[in-house]
């Protein structure tokens, strides 16, 4: 049950089942994706696993992400290494390395939105259930667990 429009390519390995591909995609070697729909000139994978997600356009969800029941925007990036479950991110977001969204909180699945322009930096933790911002800049290794405003640097000193 899979329908791909033009101009989009699949490269080896990859399983998908259940999706709808747009236009001008390019899906890497050895991507999972599972009832999903992704719109056009995105770039996914290598090593991605997307499942009941949506992908508008002109997106990079890179190597070894994992995205479920999800929903991106446009011209966001995750480049690789990280886990966003149960969120909605809207357009010109990046999401750096090793970024988790904890989403599973006593037997549920909480959900997350991060708002336009937003950057979140690599090696941080989103606890769910979070809304994040327009333009804000969560620094790197940051453990998010409040709600953020928008237009705000969040820089989270570590103690050794």
């Amino acid at each position: 049950n899979v329908t791909i429009k033009k101009n989009s390519k699949i490269c080896s390995n990859s399983s998908i089942s259940n999706c709808s591909i747009g236009t001008n995609n390019m899906i890497r070697e050895n991507s999972i994706i599972i009832d999903s729909m992704i719109k056009n000139k995105n770039v996914i994978g290598p090593m991605c696993f997307l499942r009941d997600s949506f992908i508008n356009n002109n997106n990079i969800v890179g190597t070894f992400v994992e995205m479920t029941r999800s929903n991106f925007n446009s011209n966001n990036r995750i480049s690789h290494r990280a886990f966003i479950g149960d969120t909605k991110i809207f357009s010109n977001v990046i999401i750096g390395a090793g970024v988790t969204t904890c989403n599973f909180k006593n037997e549920k699945r909480l959900k997350s939105i991060i708002h336009s322009g937003s950057l979140i930096g690599s090696g941080t933790q989103l606890v769910a259930s979070i809304k994040i911002g327009s333009n804000v800049i969560i620094g790197a290794g940051s453990v998010i667990t409040k709600n953020i405003k928008s237009n705000l640097k969040i820089i989270q000193k570590r103690e050794n």
